[in-house]
């Protein structure tokens, strides 16, 4: 089963802004496991949620190698529609 990975950004109460990825079952339900993080500090939001995209691609790629043998350059934006985008599209 390929997980449904979810991110968010916040800031701390140093100002810097951190990033944290979860782990749910497929229908959003239920996560599996504690959130893996904070990972930062960043300086600006915009740089947090560049390298979280980064570590969510990892993420998903790995599990796309487990599951299916290799990446697919592409994920489910659920957020979206369910639509299937490429990576690089963003």
């Amino acid at each position: 089963m390929i997980p449904r990975i979810r991110a968010r950004t916040g800031q701390g109460d140093d100002g810097k802004y951190y990033f944290e990825i979860s782990v749910w079952e497929f229908d959003g339900e239920t996560q599996i496991g504690e959130p893996i993080g904070p990972f930062g500090p960043y300086d600006t939001e915009a740089k947090a949620k560049e390298e979280m995209r980064r570590a969510c691609r990892m993420a998903c790629e790995q599990a796309e190698i487990l599951e299916i043998g290799k990446p697919t350059g592409k994920y489910l934006d659920l957020k979206n529609g369910g639509k299937l985008r490429s990576w690089d599209e963003n």
